[in-house]
């Protein structure tokens, strides 16, 4: 299927993987939620209606303001088909930065997911004339008198049947806005409207990079409001590949054992912080651990270097097949030991750390972020002082 915008993205995950029933995963507050692709669809339909019937129309922006969840999706592509562009808000986002770009951005709703974003947003209503509306994923952060997004997708359930998904097809244009970007830097944030053809753009960039399959389970920690999570999150979508989400960086250990992904995406020091525990883990074995491992990462060093020379020699080949065995598989069950692809975005990584993954077997593949402040170069976003009235 041809997909030259997002809503055509939709569209596609529904013919691509429409019997499975485990598209996206995440745990929260100790239990694993799970989310097929027909419930994925019908989330955007249900909310692309309840928000169009609410008075939602092209142009205007929702902002998005969460940690990695499926509903952070949901939103995004329910505005899609609607035409209107999606504001990223990182959910570390301080109060005077959100402050700004709520009223840059004009945006009339704001989605977030639990009470500490619903306190710092609703510590900024006195601040507007007309405040935007906002919207709970989870119903009991909620405030009195707000919505939940499981009642808007309920509401608009109700007229799924006499308004097929189709009658959305079509609406958005490659050259209509699809998103708002900001980049902090400055006295104030930078804002870049980025298009449908060039979100499309990126996802064509990463698929001729990146070869995914409907078999591959893609752990995200880096967040959605990152340009380059985001687009690898379509690529999935694209390719049919699962999605796997944490809530929470502490329970990394454990959703890598319990995942066990084929694809990861961190920042860099998530592998440097990994990389310092695994060499002190080493290090603080016996004389013979010691001796084992240094000769062990030696020998991976050196069997990457001949990899990219074209040439690796049969005693070097036996050398590093038993280091393998003794130290390499070790280290990379750490991560789940399924793990094929390892990407860092988000800044550079130390060399040390890039050389030892290498090494045991695991190289890491770097991706710079997408530069909203590039984008802002050329399309500065106009002020509006706060959303219209």
């Amino acid at each position: 299927m041809l997909v030259s915008t997002l809503s055509d993205l939709v569209f596609h995950v529904r013919a691509v993987s429409s019997g499975r029933t485990d598209l996206f995963a995440v745990n929260r507050g100790g239990r694993r939620e799970t989310l097929s692709a027909a419930d994925f669809v019908r989330g955007i339909h249900s909310l692309a209606l309840a928000l169009e019937a609410r008075g939602l129309e092209a142009g205007e922006r929702v902002a998005i303001c969460s940690e990695n969840r499926p509903e952070w999706h949901i939103v995004d592509f329910a505005c899609q088909l609607l035409g209107a562009p999606t504001v990223p808000l990182a959910p570390d986002i301080e109060r005077r930065e959100l402050a700004f770009i709520l009223r840059n951005s004009g945006s009339r709703w704001v989605f977030y997911d639990d009470s500490t974003r619903r306190d710092l947003l609703h510590g900024l209503e006195n601040t507007f004339t007309s405040p935007p509306e906002l919207v709970a994923f989870d119903g009991d952060a909620a405030a009195p008198g707000s919505l939940s997004i499981t009642r808007l997708m309920g509401d608009g359930a109700s007229r799924m049947g006499e308004v097929p998904i189709q009658r959305f097809r079509g609406r958005a244009r490659e050259e209509d806005p699809a998103s708002l970007v900001y980049a902090s830097g400055g006295d104030e944030p930078r804002g870049g409207m980025l298009s449908h053809r060039e979100m499309v753009t990126g996802l064509i960039d990463l698929d001729e990079a990146f070869d995914l399959t409907p078999v591959d389970r893609a752990l995200a920690i880096l967040p959605l409001s990152r340009g380059f999570q985001r687009t690898f999150d379509h690529l999935c979508l694209y390719r049919g590949s699962a999605i796997r989400y944490v809530a929470q960086s502490a329970a990394l250990p454990a959703a890598l054992h319990r995942e066990r992904p084929t694809v990861l995406t961190a920042p860099p020091d998530l592998y440097e912080r990994s990389h310092r525990q695994a060499r002190a883990a080493m290090e603080h074995g016996g004389r013979l651990r010691r001796g084992l491992s240094r000769w062990a990462i030696e020998v991976g060093k050196r069997h990457a270097a001949a990899r990219r020379t074209g040439f690796v020699g049969p005693v070097l080949a036996v050398k590093r097949k038993l280091a393998d065995d003794l130290i390499y598989r070790g280290v990379r069950r750490h991560f789940g030991g399924s793990l094929r692809l390892a990407i860092s975005a988000g800044g550079a990584m130390a060399a040390s750390a890039r050389e030892f993954f290498g090494a045991v077997g695991m190289p890491i593949v770097s991706r710079d972020e997408p530069s909203a402040e590039a984008d802002a170069d050329s399309v500065i976003v106009s002020p509006a002082s706060e959303p219209p009235p």
